[in-house]
């Protein structure tokens, strides 16, 4: 029995590695459109892959693209790899079906994103973050799910989880904003975990520990505030965060607003800059007033109109304006001082309305995980409805009724992260496919896994005699 499983294991790799190679060598490395404001490490880019592709130009030079491709789906293979021999190992799963469903479910956004996104994108061999933040994601997942499946693990097997976990997610952190829910995501499990793990001690451990934990999240952000700042201090001249960012969210804001809305905005400046670019805006037809309706052709709508209202609109008037006022500045500066108009000009906006910016928000996050699990398409609708109602309903019955506590907290870990993708995309940006990928896998994970222990674990492993 031994030799068979260590045989599995071998064929596993070796299948992974088939898969990932053949597509690296059929398709070699992709790049897109945002790739080439990494490599000249843009100031709106979180540093931390616009580093890692300036540390391959160096080692590499012109096959900078070969290597960066050749790493991601080397490094998507072991993490791959990992986390299926970790949920196999630790449930005594046997059945060759399950193991299947299991493998094209961790394959499943790689598979998925090619075939049927606009984008088309070869996830680990695109030259973009999601070529390794995906697999870096999973990696950290991985480790998460030790603190919740081990709960009562020795001290320093805990520790080493807990650390591990928080480095991954500050590196996440680097490469994408909306990685901070793993930050946030990291801290709940810890807190929860810990509650189970010292309910039955003395509760001062607890605190101590929560305390601890606090202390970390304090020390991770700070170390992520300074690493941002000493990047663009090397790469743009200033000690400085990333700018740009209350620019995406005054569109959103602006995606949603009334013309009359400017009568809440104190300064003149700003008042005859948002005047400016809303009647822009209208006469372009990019505003919420103009969209489509239907889920689907509203969101298709707003991922178009967003560019639009962005680049082509806001940035291209308060450019105008900061040219014509401060002359000839850098480039970081100039995203600073429309960063900070913009979001001056948002925080007024916004009062007006807070109501239909919600109900976008809520459709946003609709969207947000119909694409985290299928394509953007009505006909899926009730399909994605229904399974989302049956991880609830069979998480509750297997978690209260069965105990199957493992599976149970695979779920809400799924759920947490889930819920914390969409609702963090929506607040900043459209979900478009790619924004959405980095929990496909582990929905489909848990689902297959509860369909396993209801179906009935003896049951089916007699049946494949495995």
């Amino acid at each position: 029995m031994y030799m068979k499983r260590k045989w599995q294991k071998l064929l596993l790799f070796i299948f992974l590695l088939i898969i990932f190679m053949s597509s690296f060598l059929l398709f070699g490395s992709r790049t897109y459109t945002d790739t080439g404001s990494y490599e000249v490490m843009s100031p709106i880019r979180e540093p931390f892959y616009g580093a890692f592709l300036n540390i391959y130009r160096n080692l590499f030079g012109e096959h900078i693209y070969t290597a960066v491709a050749l790493t991601q789906n080397i490094f998507a293979v072991i993490v791959c790899y990992l986390l299926l021999e970790y949920i196999i190992e630790s449930n005594k799963i046997h059945s060759i079906v399950i193991k299947l469903a299991l493998l094209l479910a961790i394959l499943m956004p790689y598979i998925v994103t090619p075939f049927f996104t606009v984008s088309r994108m070869i996830i680990a061999n695109a030259i973009l973050t999601e070529g390794i933040a995906l697999s870096l994601y999973n990696l950290y997942f991985y480790f998460l799910l030790h603190l919740v499946w081990e709960k009562q693990a020795e001290q320093k097997k805990y520790v080493t989880y807990s650390i591990v976990s928080l480095v991954i997610a500050l590196i996440l952190t680097l490469t994408r904003g909306q990685m901070l829910v793993t930050l946030i995501a990291w801290f709940i499990v810890e807190a929860v975990v810990l509650h189970i793990r010292y309910r039955k001690q003395d509760s001062g451990l607890f605190w101590k520990n929560m305390c601890i934990c606090v202390l970390l999240v304090i020390i991770t952000v700070g170390v992520r505030t300074f690493s941002v700042g000493i990047y663009n201090y090397i790469n743009n001249g200033a000690f400085s965060q990333t700018p740009y960012g209350k620019v995406t969210l005054f569109t959103n804001v602006l995606y949603v607003s009334e013309r009359e809305a400017d009568r809440n905005i104190k300064d003149d400046t700003l008042r005859t800059l948002y005047d400016q670019i809303y009647d822009e805006a209208a006469a372009q037809g990019v505003l919420y007033a103009d969209a489509p309706s239907g889920l689907a052709a509203e969101a298709e709508f707003f991922s178009s109109a967003h560019d639009t209202l962005k680049m082509d609109i806001i940035e291209a008037k308060l450019t105008e304006y900061i040219e014509k006022t401060y002359g000839n500045i850098s480039y970081l500066e100039r995203l600073k001082l429309m960063d900070q108009m913009a979001g001056n000009m948002m925080k007024d906006v916004l009062k007006d309305c807070i109501p239909v910016y919600m109900v976008h928000y809520m459709k946003n996050i609709a969207v947000g995980l119909i694409r985290s699990v299928a394509v953007l398409n009505p006909l899926l609708y009730i399909p994605v409805i229904c399974g989302y109602l049956f991880l609830i309903i069979a998480g509750i019955y297997l978690g209260i009724k069965k105990k199957e506590y493992k599976v149970f907290g695979f779920l809400l870990l799924t759920a947490l992260l889930t819920a914390g993708m969409a609702g963090a995309v929506s607040f900043t940006i459209m979900c478009l496919s790619r924004y959405m990928i980095y929990n496909t896998s582990l929905i489909y994970l848990c689902g297959i896994l509860m369909l396993w222990k209801i179906i009935g674990r003896r049951k089916e492993d007699k049946q494949d005699g495995l």
